[in-house]
């Protein structure tokens, strides 16, 4: 990506992608990059962002469409491509990056971006299934014979610039292979945010902020909904007002001032309708939490939670200590530690540094707090926090 930078499939997506548009993709700039991603195709099928990574959703698609570009797709193996895609979508309908991850809303962007690319190559796609042991092996096909459907011809010299274009003028010759309409359920059901007048998506479902503890909860028949406002951290404060500052060269002109909290409850299939509105009455209409401080402890035990699960902190540490589980009357001693690992910069014989998801811990380190851990409970009828402040950069 840059100068001693990280070396990985999306920055040959980016570099390739960019050389496309400007009209200066060649040989020079396309020599072994096929190779590369080969590489990094995993045995689950799907594409990682190096050599020997696991197999991710948005370097998937950079790989993918790296290829296309540079008129070596036919190399990959696309049928069990397909079938780790195909797999990734989730009970909740939609995408998760990696096997055995959560979905959320980005990777719907990223998984689905490949089927998009993958309907284009039917005949070829059906031609590596019917003949498995010959992936990878097939020289003479060209962007610009697959498929043989949408106008495209195959010529001798392979023009790089006119791929891209010639691609995504071909009408897709296959059908969605994988459930489109429960993917758009999930879309507008779980990811579109709750304010109408945003409109915007979210990755995952979110607590509520608000800037006034005068808020009312109900459900969709009406009834008031039990909830409970947090203060929100000074860190979190200082966090946003950097980044507004940095973005818009200005402070925040609202001041959010508490985290909204309470119990949902949706159906197996379905889902289920929350409204929150602003109340003109004096006083709050939720419960607003207490805090205390640990060293209004008496014991120097803290307990927080209110299940089953219950945590406790040792209050002159201001650490966690142990766990119960209350319906099996089990309790286990637990140690609250933190660690950082210093990134590797590569070596003349290894140049890939450690970046954006490549992981190469040159070392790893403890942190040690500066002293005592700072701690404050927070409790209410909905849920128990406990908020930590290790040292300057870590609460």
């Amino acid at each position: 990506m840059h100068d001693g930078g990280e070396i990985d499939v999306w920055a040959c997506y980016t570099a390739i992608s960019v050389a496309s548009i400007l009209n200066i993709l060649d040989d020079e700039l396309v020599q072994n990059v096929g190779n590369y991603i080969l590489s990094c195709q995993t045995c689950e099928g799907g594409i990682g962002g190096e050599p020997n990574s696991e197999a991710h959703g948005g370097y998937t698609f950079c790989g993918l469409a790296t290829m296309i570009l540079i008129n070596e797709v036919h190399r990959l193996d696309l049928s069990r491509l397909i079938d780790w895609l195909v797999f990734c979508q989730g009970r909740e309908c939609g995408f998760q990056g990696r096997t055995n991850k959560l979905v959320d809303g980005c990777y719907s962007f990223w998984q689905g971006g490949s089927f998009a690319l993958l309907r284009r190559f039917g005949s070829f796609i059906d031609e590596q299934l019917v003949r498995p042991n010959d992936v990878g092996r097939c020289s003479t096909s060209t962007v610009s014979d697959i498929p043989e459907q949408g106008g495209l011809n195959a010529s001798f010299h392979v023009n790089y610039n006119d791929i891209g274009h010639n691609f995504i003028t071909t009408c897709p010759v296959m059908e969605h292979l994988f459930n489109s309409h429960a993917l758009q359920q999930y879309i507008l059901l779980c990811t579109q945010s709750m304010q109408v007048q945003e409109g915007g998506l979210r990755d995952f479902l979110w607590a509520e902020k608000v800037s006034t503890d005068r808020i009312s909860v109900q459900d969709s028949s009406g009834k008031k909904v039990e909830a409970q406002i947090l203060p929100i951290l000074n860190a979190t404060f200082s966090v946003r007002n950097y980044y507004v500052r940095a973005y818009l060269g200005e402070s925040p002109r609202e001041t959010i001032k508490y985290w909204l909290a309470f119990t949902v409850s949706v159906p197996p299939i379905g889902f289920s309708t929350y409204i929150i509105s602003t109340t003109k009455q004096t006083g709050s209409s939720v419960a607003i939490s207490s805090v205390y401080m640990s060293e209004e402890s008496i014991d120097n035990t803290i307990e927080v939670g209110q299940g089953i699960l219950k945590l406790i902190y040792s209050a002159r540490d201001g650490k966690l200590s142990h766990y119960a589980n209350n319906r099996n009357l089990i309790t286990a001693s637990a140690e609250q530690s933190y660690s950082y690992y210093s990134g590797n910069d590569g070596t003349d014989k290894d140049p890939q540094a450690s970046g954006a998801y490549v992981f190469r811990p040159n070392g790893t380190f403890p942190i040690k707090s500066d002293s005592q851990a700072s701690l404050t409970m927070v409790r209410g009828p909905v849920l128990d926090e406990v908020h930590q402040r290790l040292n300057p950069w870590i609460s």
